[in-house]
């Protein structure tokens, strides 16, 4: 029999940045209720938006945004990116987590910027999984530390930023089995997210 559980659909954000590197973050909706005769599920503007912010070089700080209203953050537009369906059992709440105040105000966002509430305390097997890959830390010299050494050839560190997280953590629900390929209108499955992922606009 065919695996029939309702999926949501995970995006990625990357809000148009001309000069600089887009800051890309994931979005998963909440659902507005399952109808498995007309359709998987109707998804709603607000859900959970997970990034880490920051800059290469002071490092960056993941955040977990609850109550996120994508149609409220003007810089994202259209720019939301479909790369694959996670099953509803990996984004249930755990059982001791499911009676816990969903009020607490840890952090608020700017309404510009979608709102939402920072609670980085994971809920779910989609949470645990982004929040154990750690956000990047500094990986740009500078000034001070950005000497030559005695070999007179500066040490090469990767750049690690949001967008290298974004890839991460897509590989890591991939390989886990939690993050799947989108189901297309044809009955097809489309391309694996990861490739997805690596066709992503940079700006």
């Amino acid at each position: 029999m065919a695996d029939e559980q309702p999926r949501t659909t995970l995006y990625v954000l990357v809000p148009p940045s001309p000069l600089f590197a887009a800051h890309w973050s994931l979005f998963i909706p909440d659902s507005k209720g399952y109808d498995m005769i007309s359709k998987p599920h109707e998804e709603s503007t607000v859900g959970r938006r997970v990034h880490v912010s920051g800059d290469r070089l002071n490092g960056f700080a993941l955040e977990l945004i609850r109550e996120y209203d994508v149609s409220k953050h003007r810089r994202v537009g259209s720019r939301m990116f479909p790369i694959g369906s996670i099953p509803a059992t990996h984004i249930q709440p755990d059982a001791s987590k499911a009676e816990e105040d969903t009020t607490r105000r840890d952090s608020c966002k700017d309404d510009e910027d979608g709102g939402g509430l920072v609670d980085n305390e994971p809920r779910d097997v989609f949470e645990r999984t982004c929040v154990q890959l750690e956000a990047p830390g500094p990986s740009l010299n500078n000034v001070s530390n950005n000497q030559k050494p005695a070999t007179g050839k500066r040490s090469q560190i990767e750049g690690r930023d949001c967008q290298w997280w974004v890839r991460q953590v897509v590989q890591e629900l991939t390989t886990a089995g939690i993050l799947e390929s989108l189901l297309q209108a044809d009955g097809q499955r489309s391309k694996n997210p990861n490739e997805l992922v690596a066709q992503l606009p940079v700006h």
